[in-house]
């Protein structure tokens, strides 16, 4: 199962490692047989630089408006990848290594669409 998480960012660098570094966690704690790509949304270089240190794809696209960014950078990993799954996730989400049994029937049932309903 290939997952592509998708993130658009905009400064805010110590909340986004924070973010990067629970990705890493809750990929690693996945189940076998998942593999993962992030493409990362940046408007500027420092965000594109901390992107590439955690080996994240980086698309570089104007901030304004937001909704031009997602599509964008969307328009681009889709383009560029081959995936089951988008996980979009904001620069300041943090994931719980747990996070897959959540998701488990999902997948496995191949639903086209699903997500979290509360936090």
């Amino acid at each position: 199962m290939k997952i592509l998480t998708f993130i658009p960012v905009w400064n805010r660098r110590e909340i986004t490692r924070l973010c990067y570094e629970s990705l890493a966690r809750t990929q690693l704690s996945a189940p076998a047989g998942f593999s993962f790509v992030t493409v990362i949304a940046a408007s500027n270089d420092q965000d594109a630089k901390l992107a590439a240190q955690y080996g994240h794809d980086v698309f570089i696209c104007g901030n304004h408006p937001l909704g031009r960014k997602f599509n964008q950078g969307l328009e681009y990993a889709l383009e560029k990848y081959s995936f089951d799954y988008v996980m979009q996730i904001n620069s300041d989400n943090v994931l719980s290594t747990d996070f897959w049994s959540l998701f488990e029937t999902y997948f496995n049932q191949r639903q086209y669409f699903f997500g979290v309903d509360r936090v």
